[in-house]
């Protein structure tokens, strides 16, 4: 493809390996990298692009998906053993706690990404239902119960 001061011109080649790699997971920036432009020219082509807008909203909703199978995958591994320098031993990462700290970070970042990307399926669900009622007692009722 042409180049310009920020790299390739847009192309439907690159606008695809852009999106996949987005909707499998993957950061824009990171997605910057493999296709070898600029951030920069990745948001103002997503600013002046309303396809590759729609296209970016679907993959990042994609990616929540992908992200919902990375925390099935994170719950079932085992601990691997590390190298603890202060005792010059080899230990479980589950003795340390680091093991399960690093999992609870891992899936919950995923968990926080999910209700952003696609909110109507992962995001928080708020119950905006006002229940009970509302009782109204005389003042002269109030007088007799103090």
């Amino acid at each position: 493809p042409a180049e310009n001061k920020y790299g390739p011109k847009k192309s439907p080649e690159i606008v695809e390996e852009l999106i996949t790699g987005i909707s499998q997971g993957q950061s824009a920036k990171q997605m910057c990298k493999v296709v070898n432009i600029t951030e920069r020219t990745f948001w103002l082509w997503l600013l002046k692009d309303e396809e590759f807008q729609r296209q970016y909203i679907e993959a990042k909703r994609l990616s929540a998906q992908v992200f919902a199978e990375q925390i099935i995958e994170i719950a079932d591994e085992k601990p691997q053993p590390f190298f603890d320098p202060e005792t010059g031993q080899v230990q479980g990462f589950e003795a340390a706690g680091i093991f399960s700290a690093r999992q609870r970070l891992r899936v919950d970042t995923r968990k926080w990404v999910m209700g952003k990307h696609d909110p109507k399926k992962y995001g928080e669900k708020i119950d905006h239902n006002v229940r009970g009622g509302i009782v109204i007692v005389p003042a002269t009722k109030l007088d007799e119960d103090i």
